[in-house]
């Protein structure tokens, strides 16, 4: 506490305007490449990068992410890694393949896919870091940080996985468990040894778990409206895009389940997932979630369960999302969910 007895900040998870001016100075020669086909999280990583000055590339997929790169003048690529066309560990294997070593860009892995041993693979793709999401401040600015300089993480990085406790899954040693709702008051990666593998699979899901899931993960709200306060009118923007893209997304979900087509159904709700636990909608996000995994197992039967629950907990989301808009955002026009 400072003599006024108020709390001095040190905690890093509340950066410094020194910190951002400092990674200004850093960025002010580099060019960063965003690889990225989800508008939402796309708009999130730019205006992150906007913060510290940085003004970005966005591409939609690794195919165009590799033409870039082989065209020269690429420092530091944030990387996804579920894209069309071309995923990010290819594209990664790609650049590594075809660019020198003097001229390849620092490349690091920005991604939904939390789960334990995911960093491993990324790192033996030929990426040099990784970023979870949904993105935080912080942790964003460390990786850039590391990127900036050319710094490595740690080096028990293969031994062991950092998942933020509001990222889509945590592990303990004996039950997997699927989680968005994190408590805001602690924040910290969870370190968790690989031993503790959590399967691609959902079975047996209790529809009631949802109830315990957070409408709003508080502290990713949180994340959006400091860009706010940096950017006034970025979480209307961003709830409004979000909010146009759901009603075509649900529909697609639905006509997936008719006909069994249960790739195009994970692949719409692993979207859908993604945007909405960027912005915060922490029990959208988490029937999402349960949807993209049971389609991956082909589980007719737990998609029929939870996709008919879509409209009900995005209108939720919505309207909870609504109420924590700053002014003057009210009202805000949404359009209607899909039916």
């Amino acid at each position: 506490r400072g003599a006024d007895g108020g709390l001095i900040e040190t905690d890093r998870r509340s950066p410094t305007r020194e910190r951002q001016q400092r990674l200004r100075q850093v960025f002010l020669q580099k060019r960063v490449l965003i690889a990225e086909d989800n508008e939402v999280n796309q708009k999130i990583a730019r205006a992150m990068l906007e913060r510290i000055g940085v003004s970005a590339v966005v591409v939609e997929n690794g195919l165009v992410a590799c033409e870039h790169v082989q065209a020269g003048g690429i420092d530091i690529v944030l990387m996804d890694i579920h894209m069309p066309e071309m995923d990010g560990l290819t594209a990664t294997k790609r650049i590594i393949a075809t660019v020198a070593q003097k001229n390849r860009p620092w490349i690091v892995a920005v991604t939904a896919n939390a789960m334990v041993g995911d960093r491993a693979m990324c790192l033996q793709a030929g990426m040099d870091d990784y970023v979870a999401k949904p993105l935080q401040f912080v942790s964003f600015l460390d990786a850039m940080e590391r990127a900036a300089t050319r710094t490595r993480p740690m080096d028990a990085m293969e031994r062991t996985v950092l998942v933020p406790l509001n990222s889509s899954l945590i592990a303990t040693a004996s039950t997997p468990t699927l989680a968005f709702d994190a408590p805001a008051a602690a924040p910290a990666p969870l370190i968790v040894p690989l031993v503790s593998a959590i399967p691609h699979v959902v079975t047996g899901f209790d529809l009631s778990e949802l109830d315990k899931v957070p409408i709003i993960a508080q502290e990713q709200v949180g994340e959006i409206l400091d860009l706010d306060k940096a950017q006034p009118g970025t979480y209307l923007d961003f709830v409004r895009l979000f909010a146009a893209q759901v009603p075509d997304r649900i529909a697609a979900i639905k006509l997936g389940v008719a006909r069994a087509n249960w790739p195009e159904v994970g692949g719409v709700a692993h979207a859908l997932k993604g945007s909405s636990a960027s912005l915060g909608a922490a029990r959208f996000a988490r029937l999402c979630k349960v949807i993209e995994l049971a389609a991956k197992n082909s589980d007719a039967a737990l998609v029929v369960a939870t996709s008919i629950h879509l409209d009900a907990l995005n209108a939720e989301a919505m309207a909870a999302l609504q109420a924590l808009a700053p002014p003057p955002a009210f009202p805000l026009a949404f359009p209607p969910a899909a039916s």
